[in-house]
């Protein structure tokens, strides 16, 4: 039964696939909002200051950032993105979310600006390396650097800032660049 296929509505194909399992679709929305909401919860103290429509947007982003990072680790948003490659080029373009947390914050803007472009190139670089064997070890230092950057500058970031910032990375660098179900010969 969890291991059940369900297809998926059309809208949804860029976020899901056109097929996934039961238990794909209960990891992403059953993990993603408890994600949020116990983010949301332990820093209260530092989104409250937003307006409501910043607080509503901030909350959508985060919740996107978790639920992509788990919907693209799946094997039918894989396959979607394997079998349109510009669909994937779009995707990593159009991942704007630090350029949003910035504005959102208002401040913050460089490192921001940084772990946005370095996302960008690293995920573009990454793609580019679909069949390579060593896409995985490639993605994971690209991450590395990433995180570690992220954290060695992060002594002034909001907590909620500093955990989409590092899940965006692994969502993008990771979750999503990399092509998780090739085979590759050595």
């Amino acid at each position: 039964m969890i291991m059940k296929t369900i297809r998926i509505p059309s809208l949804w194909h860029e976020v899901l696939g056109t097929e996934s399992t039961l238990m794909e679709l209960l990891l992403v929305f059953t993990v993603s909002p408890i994600a949020t909401l116990t983010l949301f919860g332990i820093t209260h103290p530092e989104w409250s200051i937003l307006a409501n429509w910043q607080t509503a947007i901030l909350l959508l982003l985060v919740f996107d950032i978790f639920a992509g990072f788990i919907a693209n680790l799946t094997f039918s948003t894989n396959k979607f993105y394997k079998a349109s490659p510009k669909a994937r080029l779009v995707f990593i373009a159009l991942h704007i979310q630090p350029l949003i947390f910035s504005f959102l914050f208002g401040d913050f803007t460089l490192i921001c600006l940084l772990v946005w472009g370095y996302t960008a190139v690293s995920a573009f670089v990454i793609n580019a390396l679909q069949s390579y064997p060593a896409q995985k070890p490639v993605a994971g230092s690209f991450l590395a650097i990433g995180l570690i950057g992220l954290l060695l500058s992060s002594t002034e970031l909001p907590l909620i800032l500093l955990v989409a910032l590092t899940f965006y990375q692994l969502k993008v660098i990771y979750s999503f660049a990399v092509e998780h179900y090739a085979s590759r010969d050595i």
